[in-house]
């Protein structure tokens, strides 16, 4: 039973790329702790090393299915000078046993401090993106030149930006059919509030403006507490609601944040989307 329903997604997904010829890449429901997926131009405020793995899986019949990414940057931090970050991305998402895409990035990008509480960056990411099928009925691979472009501004603890996705609309044949890396844009905001001492309020918003598909929209709202400890949940329209929760130890020195989603499909227009998990480590090195 399990393999007939994997061949069966597979199917289904070798059909919908073959008919639509179009792929989009993969969100984690998480967006907000994988901001290089999100916009190129991501710098993160504090830090000088970060290495990160995320990875969104099913249990059960749809065990085929995930998707996993891999990422590592540095930044280069001087007093009275923009900060530069270089990072490289792997992505790879599987849509059954037969069907899978991967992606890898270089990344750069540059924020300048145009006062202490206001910050603009730029960045760009520029790889190669493949899909592979290899299914009952027909097999082929492609491989092509893949860019990404972004914005961000930041003002205090409110942060905003928009990026292009796939901006080279590269293009291929893969079993005689048509396929498109087709562009996309993706705009976010977050803010941060205080309510105490120890306790902080987040808001995350991401727009993903899909030309082919329905756009896609998730809002979260988190509660941080202590320096070392964030849960909340948020929704994504189409797939549902979903719980998260993150854990950071040694956050004094060199931090390891444990983050752990729940994705499930109540309020989704789509069971199969729902009932998956993501789970993620990220360790960060602070020394200047």
């Amino acid at each position: 039973m399990r393999i007939t329903l994997s061949v069966l997604v597979s199917l289904i997904s070798f059909t919908a790329y073959s008919q639509s010829g179009r792929i989009y890449q993969d969100v984690f429901s998480s967006f907000f702790t994988n901001m290089a997926l999100v916009n190129p131009s991501y710098v993160p405020q504090d830090g000088n090393v970060e290495l990160m793995s995320y990875y969104k899986f099913r249990q059960g019949l749809l065990s085929d299915v995930s998707t996993f990414m891999a990422s590592g940057h540095k930044v280069w931090r001087k007093e009275n000078a923009p900060d530069h970050l270089a990072r490289l991305i792997f992505f790879n998402e599987k849509e059954g046993p037969f069907i899978s895409s991967s992606r890898a990035y270089g990344n750069y990008a540059v924020k300048e401090h145009l006062s202490s509480e206001v910050d603009i960056s730029g960045g760009a990411s520029l790889g190669l993106a493949g899909i592979n099928f290899s299914t009952p009925s027909a097999a082929g691979s492609l491989t092509v030149l893949d860019g990404n472009i972004g914005l961000g501004f930041n003002y205090r603890k409110i942060s905003a930006g928009m990026a292009a996705i796939q901006a080279f609309n590269a293009q291929g044949t893969v079993t005689s059919g048509k396929v498109r890396f087709e562009r996309f844009y993706n705009m976010h905001f977050s803010a941060e509030k205080t309510v105490s001492e120890n306790l902080d309020l987040k808001s995350y918003f991401l727009w993903r403006s899909l030309p082919s598909l329905p756009d896609q929209y998730i809002g979260a709202l988190t509660f941080f507490y202590g320096g070392f400890l964030e849960a909340g949940a948020l929704y994504f329209r189409p797939r549902g609601v979903s719980y998260l929760g993150t854990i950071i130890l040694n956050q004094e020195n060199n931090p390891l944040s444990i983050l752990m989603t729940y994705n499930t499909s109540f309020l989704g227009s789509n069971p199969l989307w729902g009932n998956s998990f993501e789970i993620g480590l990220k360790y960060n090195i602070n020394k200047q």
